[in-house]
């Protein structure tokens, strides 16, 4: 049973701060609105920078199942008109069940940890820094491999993302027709996958030094035995 629970300590501890990490990066507001600023968006899209901010803030709502509606209008060209098109709005959907989904998971994947980390604590707490230092290594090969994959050809690898998450293919979008694609282009997909990462590995040492520390107090407490 020990083993059984250090196997998944060390399995689920990356995939859950990995769900965590995507989930405070993905959907902040002000690395939209740096990335607006950076490539000109308002520009592109014909939009004041306030009604794209506006339009973001509903479409974030929307896919933090803050709000129902995604078919909403904002001031584009000077008119208003709906903002998100049929398809468009179709894949915004899809997103969303795939936030939904990535939430539950995350949810059972921290509950999971818990038990198990709490379990390996009460047994031997000087494992769960041994165990998060094999967990980190682990991880840490696959970070390496990935990176220097998706840096090769970022583009193609996001394709292969979509195609792995999406069960059609409403996630090719037109530059002429769409504006979802207008808003965000390659380099803003770059940008928050680095941010992603960094918050993921931020985590990691986090635990570690949590273990650590753990650790240290346990050697100390055994001294004084």
């Amino acid at each position: 049973m020990f083993r059984l629970a250090k196997i998944i300590f060390i399995i689920t501890l990356p995939l859950f701060l990995l769900l965590n990490a995507i989930n405070l990066i993905a959907f902040d507001l002000d690395y939209y609105q740096a990335k607006y600023k950076e490539f000109d968006i308002p520009k592109v899209v014909k939009m004041k920078e306030s009604d794209l901010i506006l339009a973001t803030e509903k479409m974030l709502s929307y896919l933090l199942n803050k709000s129902d509606d995604i078919d909403f209008k904002a001031t584009v060209k000077g008119e208003n008109v709906t903002y998100f098109n049929e398809k468009e709005q179709v894949h915004l959907k899809d997103v969303k069940r795939l936030i939904e989904v990535g939430y539950k998971i995350r949810l059972v994947l921290g509950i999971v940890l818990l038990i198990s980390g709490v379990y390996i604590l009460i047994l031997d707490k000087n494992k769960l820094f041994k165990l998060t230092i094999i967990s980190i290594i682990f991880v840490s090969l696959l970070l390496v491999i990935l990176g220097i994959l998706v840096a090769r050809d970022f583009g193609l690898w996001f394709d292969y993302f979509h195609m792995a998450l999406f069960t059609n293919e409403l996630w090719l979008l037109d530059i002429n027709t769409d504006i979802l694609i207008n808003m965000y282009p390659i380099e803003f997909f770059e940008g928050i996958t680095i941010r992603i990462t960094l918050a993921f590995v931020i985590e990691l040492l986090a635990v570690l030094v949590f273990s650590y520390f753990i650790k240290i107090i346990d050697i100390g407490k055994r001294k004084w035995v």
